[in-house]
C-alpha cells in the first residue's frame, strides 16, 4: 500500500527496498556486497574516492537517497556507481545486477521501463522531483 506525501514526510522518506531503513533517518543502506553477472563485489560508499561525488563532506547526504559519507547508497539511488563497470549503476549496461539481504527478498535492479507501480517513489531525488516546496524542509 502506498503511503501518502504527508506520510513519507513524517516517517523520514521512502523505504529503502534493500534493506527497509527510511532513507532520510538511516545513514545509508547495511548491503555492503551486490551480485552482478554472478560474481560479488563490495558496494562503493558515498563519498569515497571512487563515487561520484568524493569531495562530500562529514554529515552531508547524498543528493538522491540521502545516504551520509562513508555509508552505502540506498538501492536504486541515481548517484552509486557500478563497483563493475564505474558507470551508474541505475543505467549501466551490466546484467543480472541484484543484493540479498538475509531479512528480505532478492532485490534486483529495475530494467529501462519498468516501475513498481505498489511504491510512492523509488528514490529521494524523485520525491523532491515531484514535491518541489519541500526541498526549503531539507535543504533550507
Amino acid at each position: 500500500m502506498s503511503e501518502s506525501i504527508h506520510e513519507l514526510i513524517a516517517a523520514g522518506s521512502a523505504k529503502c527496498e534493500c534493506c527497509g531503513q527510511r532513507m532520510l533517518k538511516a545513514p545509508g543502506c547495511l548491503v555492503s556486497q551486490i551480485s552482478i553477472g554472478g560474481k560479488w563485489y563490495d558496494r562503493i560508499p558515498c563519498g569515497d574516492e571512487m563515487d561520484f561525488d568524493p569531495c562530500m563532506s562529514e554529515g552531508e547526504r547524498c543528493h538522491d537517497c540521502g545516504a551520509t559519507r562513508g555509508h552505502y547508497h540506498h538501492w536504486n539511488c541515481d548517484a552509486e556507481r557500478c563497483p563493475a563497470c564505474h558507470g551508474q549503476l541505475l543505467s549501466c549496461d551490466c546484467v543480472d545486477v541484484y543484493v540479498e539481504n538475509k531479512h528480505i527478498r532478492p532485490v534486483k535492479k529495475l530494467e529501462p521501463g519498468s516501475s513498481d507501480p505498489g511504491s510512492f517513489a523509488l528514490s529521494f531525488c524523485d520525491f523532491l522531483r515531484y514535491c518541489p516546496f519541500y526541498w526549503t524542509i531539507y535543504f533550507v
